[in-house]
């Protein structure tokens, strides 16, 4: 999609710099979330761990425990497949409330490069509307569902919440970015790129 007014200021980064600065945003996540969970139930944890490999009723030269691993690497597939498309409806949810066009003003699709899923809203945005809809994911799919494990001790949920924090690096880039522009400023999501502009 072309963008036809001419743009004032940018506020996008690469995939280049979001994959480096991922691996920063891991460490971190690393501290908040797994280390706490690890100190709390990491005794019942590695106690489950150890019935996994060696204490299952199929062991590792029985066909079954493959066909077990094999199903919990499907449901793992399909647990990140889901919550991939989830993480760009919620980007949408509240934006469209905000649009003239609403619903038909979002636009969902898979880059070429590394087919990953993403959503694109074609009018402009307040930007602290634009900021929720940034932060959402986020905080939804991995801050709440990591912390909930850290309660509960779910190793699962932790997983869940764990990769999905890790997802919305580039969402927590760009909320950095734009963090000091004025919150009824007008932003435009940008349709080639990671991030928004202003005209």
């Amino acid at each position: 999609m072309e963008i036809n007014q001419p743009i004032r200021k940018e506020f996008t980064a690469s995939i280049r710099k979001i994959y480096f600065l991922s691996l920063i945003i891991l460490f971190f996540i690393v501290v908040i979330f797994l280390l706490p969970y690890m100190l709390i139930w990491g005794e019942s944890f590695f106690t489950s761990f150890r019935y996994y490999v060696s204490g299952r009723k199929y062991q590792w030269d029985s066909a079954f425990f493959y066909l077990l691993v094999l199903r919990d690497l499907f449901r793992i597939s399909l647990y990140i497949i889901i919550g991939a498309a989830l993480h760009e409806m919620l980007h949408a949810v509240l934006w469209i409330f905000f649009t003239k066009k609403g619903i038909r003003s979002i636009r969902f699709g898979i880059t070429e490069s590394d087919f990953s899923p993403y959503i694109h809203c074609t009018e402009p945005l307040p930007v602290w509307v634009y900021r929720i809809g940034i932060v959402l994911p986020g905080l939804v799919l991995g801050i709440m569902p990591a912390v909930w494990a850290i309660f509960t001790g779910k190793f699962w949920l932790l997983m869940f919440g764990f990769f999905f924090s890790w997802a919305a690096t580039g969402d927590f880039i760009i909320l950095y970015m734009i963090r000091n522009l004025k919150k009824n400023i007008l932003v435009y999501d940008h349709p080639q790129k990671v991030g928004c502009y202003i005209v």
